[in-house]
């Protein structure tokens, strides 16, 4: 299962465009990706994959989100089991039921999927509407054992073993 965080497209956004102040702490996560040391959860359906790419073709004014789509592009065609994006299955819908009854976005379910498959069993993003909104947090862990965590908070959640290889 590798050291794999699911990582809400927003993280990747903030860095490309370098909004403050989470883009440091931004630069930092794909810093981890590009080493290794972390490795990028999607779904096998491609969902998450297709998301990022949407996204940052939006954002393609910038450098950096044409750089990050140069890597999924490359990423993609690997195959997963060497590669620093690794595809997992997706837990069954009706087990995140509630969250989506409670407006949690739907946008973002395709990531709460798989996370519970992950060896981190964690999520990152910069969204206080959904997934650091305090209610969500809650549910996530205690439903689903999922932390869900700003970048800046990385290291309260992801063993020192790991950062520090």
């Amino acid at each position: 299962m590798d050291n794999c965080v699911v990582i809400d497209t927003n993280v990747f956004i903030k860095f490309c465009t370098e909004e403050d102040p989470p883009y440091l702490d931004c630069l930092s996560i794909i810093g981890l990706l590009h080493t290794g040391i972390l490795k990028l959860a999607i779904d096998k359906k491609g969902e998450i994959l297709k998301e990022y790419e949407t996204n940052l073709k939006r954002n393609c004014r910038f450098k950096s989100a044409r750089i990050l789509m140069k890597f999924f592009t490359k990423e993609k065609y690997k195959a997963f089991g060497s590669s620093n994006i690794v595809s997992f299955d997706s837990i069954k819908f009706n087990i995140v039921k509630p969250l989506i009854d409670s407006n949690f976005h739907i946008k973002d379910i395709k990531f709460v999927l798989i996370a519970p498959n992950t060896k981190l069993k964690t999520i990152i993003s910069t969204d206080k509407k959904s997934f650091l909104n305090e209610h969500y947090i809650s549910w996530l862990k205690k439903e689903l054992d999922i932390n869900a965590i700003h970048p800046k908070d990385l290291n309260r959640f992801v063993p020192d073993k790991i950062l520090n290889t």
